[in-house]
């Protein structure tokens, strides 16, 4: 099973990896429960007495919020630093519009999603912390449908500020100038991504910084309401506001600009409750997610107690795959009566009995590893 980690945290699977490092998710055999660890190598740039994380930890310990993913401890070891957090076992808000078709969006799980990463953000501000990198990949939403923010390596505990980096699509002419930042800074993104939650099309989206601030300032986006007929036209003035180049142009907080949003949106109380099953139905609001993208998509639908045998059956282009047993991020399978495979996965949702009626499936394709 391999040495724990800081003597404590046994890894289960890594959750994903990037420039800074790499996000595993791990199992504390002291309190008995799974963590997000995030891994980040020390190298002689750091020499100077700044760590990398320290700074997103500190933050992320101050902002105990139901909607701010939770931050746990940080230590280094050697030339590695270790930032413990909260693992939320679900998708994040990327997943979702990627498996879910342009502008069909639901919008009660919208308002749901939007009111919980206004309510992240503006508990942020309130104490003197700007995100600076509000995007779907940092927003996730649990098995229960909660929706939670993951704190940017951007944000600091240093009050409003200048910004160091961000993503391109997301930032404001202001961030990516490296100008003075407030409050209206994460309105503009929050913004942003709600205009791609309502459309699956992201506003500035560019290949590089000049690209993206040529297409903000010449402002030539497509209303909202022009491409989807349950949304009222009065959502574009209140989306085009908060998306304005100019940040004295936009709402003065991201509170003012929920209470001129949500009242275009569903009821968030029955999105979250949407969202609690949405992963679970066949076809659901994110049909995509079911069994028929069986080798990355699978254990989006299956949690039980690893090892533990089910057999159940369904129907794929004339062929039952049969699930045979579970493990914690694996699945050991038999389609028709050909070799049984393995898949892994670094997330796990509800329910195997879920899996049924695939419907128009693509063709499935033969899993690589055998068992």
């Amino acid at each position: 099973q391999g040495p724990l980690i800081l003597d404590r945290y046994r890894p289960i699977e890594v959750k994903g990896e990037g420039g800074s490092g790499k996000v595993e998710i791990c199992w504390d055999t002291r309190i008995q429960r799974r963590v997000a660890i995030k891994r980040m190598p020390i190298s002689s740039e750091w020499a100077n007495g700044s760590i990398p994380g320290l700074a997103e930890a500190r933050t992320g310990a101050m902002l105990s919020r139901p909607s701010i993913v939770s931050v746990y401890d940080f230590d280094t070891v050697d030339n590695e630093a270790f930032l413990i957090m909260e693992a939320i076992e679900g998708p994040s808000l990327a997943q979702i519009i990627d498996d879910t078709p342009p502008a069909t969006f639901d919008l009660d799980i919208a308002a749901a999603i939007v009111l919980a990463v206004g309510d992240a953000i503006e508990f942020a501000h309130e104490n003197q912390v700007l995100h600076l990198d509000i995007k779907p990949d940092n927003i996730l939403v649990n098995r229960n449908g909660a929706c939670k923010v993951s704190v940017s390596e951007l944000a600091d505990a240093q009050g409003f500020r200048k910004a160091s980096g961000g993503t391109i699509g997301y930032m404001p002419p202001e961030q990516m100038n490296g100008h003075e930042l407030d409050e209206r800074t994460d309105e503009f993104a929050l913004a942003a991504v709600t205009y791609e939650i309502l459309t699956g099309k992201r506003p500035f989206a560019a290949r590089s910084l000049d690209a993206s601030a040529k297409l903000i300032q010449k402002f030539d986006i497509a209303p909202a309401s022009s491409l989807r007929t349950d949304l009222d036209p009065g959502i574009d003035s209140v989306l085009f506001t908060a998306l304005s180049p100019d940040p004295d142009d936009r709402y003065d907080s991201v509170e003012e600009f929920l209470a001129a949003l949500m009242p275009y949106l569903g009821n968030p109380a029955r999105g979250t409750a949407e969202a609690q099953h949405a992963f679970q139905k066949l076809p659901g609001k994110f049909p995509r997610l079911a069994v028929f993208h069986f080798e990355k998509k699978l254990l989006h639908l299956l949690r039980t107690v690893p090892g533990q045998r089910v057999q159940h059956s369904v129907r794929h282009h004339h062929k039952v795959i049969t699930v045979v047993q579970l493990f914690r991020c694996g699945i050991k399978i038999r389609l028709g009566n050909e070799t049984c495979g393995k898949l892994v996965d670094s997330t796990t949702s509800t329910h195997v009995s879920r899996l049924r009626n695939v419907g128009d499936a693509p063709p499935f394709k033969k899993l690589q590893t055998p068992v």
